[in-house]
């Protein structure tokens, strides 16, 4: 800390003969129920040596000047622009708190000076613009942007860096940088951190705050580095830098290599799953039979649950029955692992309500080929759109399960339909191959409209966000440890930043991915 000169005090101090200066410097904020400050918070107080009694000071002609640390901070990250001939680099900030002060560093690799300019919404221009300055070799390239220039607009602030008065060599390159500063005292009237009579100081740094005050209090400072600007429209210009990382390079290589390859092998399966969706027409089926049933047999996911052995089935209603028949296609495979089929089966006259259903196979195809796990079968009545429900659950094989592959099945009550045993188990393993976007990708549901390679071009889109939002919170300053430690899960420490960061990038990638989701999902086949 720095106090004014002797005539600067000299009104205050003048009936005191003798005064004792203390400085108290505190690694934390003692006033943690406000949570604004980061880095060191300090008091500097004046007393009369012979009474110790506090001399109070306000509204100096000169500025006390503190600095105070911040042993969190990080580097802010720089940003490079390459400067072509008559042009100008454009950087963007985006303001979130008008009371803190703003610093942006234009640092060329060269003795030019620049000209930078100002404004609100959009990239200033000749009429559009709210501050300038000229930054020269002399100075240290940065300019200070106080809450008085940015009048209490909050969001995007533009920042454009040109030559003036300096001659234009290829290869010029400017690197960018901007943190934001504010500086603040205890107001023990209010109980709370407040800028009034305090300002932030031209030597101010990401790591160190300068602050102008004319009164003495307990200090802070509050330090926040800005976020990486992701500016799409410099996508050309640093692909011509792609060199200079060949990690990053090779790591995007990667990606879509994989992407592509795993988007072909996600064609051809979508191709092959659209040739067994169709619908089966039953060829024993009664020429002149009129009345259809819908029948959806769903084939288990057990290991070898899918059989190549001669099904056959007949539907026992209150009416009759449907009599044998071979439920079988020649132009597709059918019962496969996981595979919900469909056939047509047309009878003479109506079945009444559907009671029975009877399942049989004739044990050929071979081991393991005679096993067959049937999960579910769901018989509709095309004429009133009744559907019936048999969870049959079981096997249909010689040597497995209870070893019959003869069985008759009852159709499901109404409050067997809606328990929880049915839906639970549905959701967890229907629902998981659907909802799960990445497991879906290798086993989605059979008749689902969001193919295979849509799935893989979300999960791309999911992966790529994760990587811009995490450009954007990368390397931002850690908070200190008692406003950023709460918790501990074994050896991995766990702060409140990190935790407000993992919910602030979600909010920021899920919205998109989610709409990209959803409407792949409404798709109709």
């Amino acid at each position: 800390a720095k106090l004014p000169s002797g005539e600067a005090l000299e009104r205050q101090l003048k009936n005191h003969t003798t005064v004792t200066a203390q400085l108290t410097s505190l690694t934390e904020n003692p006033h943690s129920s406000d949570g604004n400050i980061s880095g060191t918070v300090c008091s500097i107080k004046l007393s009369d040596a012979s009474s110790n009694e506090e001399i109070k000071l306000a509204n100096l002609t000169q500025m006390i000047e503190i600095f105070m640390n911040n042993p969190q901070a990080s580097m802010p990250t720089n940003n490079t622009v390459l400067l072509e001939y008559n042009t100008k680099a454009v950087t963007t900030v985006n303001v979130s708190n008008t009371e803190s002060t703003l610093f942006v560093s234009v640092e060329p690799n060269a003795n030019v000076s620049l000209q930078l300019v100002l404004a609100a919404g959009s990239p200033p221009n000749k009429t559009h613009f709210s501050h300038t300055t000229t930054l020269s070799p002399t100075g240290n390239y940065r300019w200070r942007i106080t809450p008085e220039m940015l009048s209490g607009t909050s969001g995007a602030w533009y920042v454009s860096a040109s030559l003036v008065n300096s001659t234009w060599e290829p290869g010029l390159t400017l690197t960018i940088s901007s943190f934001t500063g504010r500086c603040l005292y205890w107001d023990t009237e209010n109980e709370t951190w407040s800028s009034d009579g305090c300002q932030v100081g031209d030597k101010s740094t990401p790591q160190r705050i300068h602050c102008l005050c004319n009164h003495l209090t307990l200090f802070g400072g509050s330090f926040f580095v800005m976020p990486n600007y992701v500016d799409i429209s410099r996508t050309s210009e640093l692909f011509a830098t792609a060199s200079e990382n060949y990690v990053v390079l090779a790591l995007l290589c990667a990606f879509f290599g994989l992407y592509l390859i795993t988007l072909l092998w996600a064609c051809y399966s979508d191709r092959r799953a659209r040739s067994k969706r169709k619908m089966t027409l039953l060829e024993d089926n009664h020429p002149g039979a009129q009345y259809n049933y819908l029948i959806g047999v769903q084939t288990g996911h057990r290991k070898n649950a899918g059989t190549t052995a001669n099904v056959t089935v007949k539907v026992i209603g209150s009416e009759g029955d449907s009599g044998t028949h071979n439920l079988t296609d020649p132009e597709k495979p059918v019962f496969q692992r996981g595979a919900f089929d469909i056939f047509l089966l047309a009878t003479p006259f109506p079945l009444g309500e559907v009671r029975n259903l009877r399942l049989q196979h004739d044990d050929s195809g071979g081991h393991p080929s005679w096993y067959w796990y049937v999960n579910k079968v769901t018989i509709q009545d095309l004429q009133t759109q009744q559907v019936f429900h048999f969870f049959c659950e079981c096997w249909l094989s010689s040597d497995h399960g209870d070893s019959m592959t003869k069985k008759t099945f009852n159709a499901a009550k109404s409050n067997e339909i809606t328990s929880f045993r049915n839906i639970f188990h549905s959701r967890t393993s229907n629902g998981f191959r659907d909802e799960h976007i990445w497991v879906s990708i290798v086993d989605p549901p059979s008749r689902s409209p969001f193919t295979r390679a849509q799935r893989v071009s979300c999960c791309m889109s999911l992966l790529l966000c994760t990587m811009a939002i995490n450009i954007a919170f990368w390397n931002i300053p850690k908070a200190t440890d008692k406003q950023g430690k709460q918790g501990q899960l074994s050896s991995m420490q766990i702060t409140w930043q990190e935790l407000m960061v993992g919910i602030q990038s979600g909010l920021l990638m899920f919205p998109i991915n989610i709409l990209i989701i959803t409407i792949f999902r409404s798709i109709r086949p």
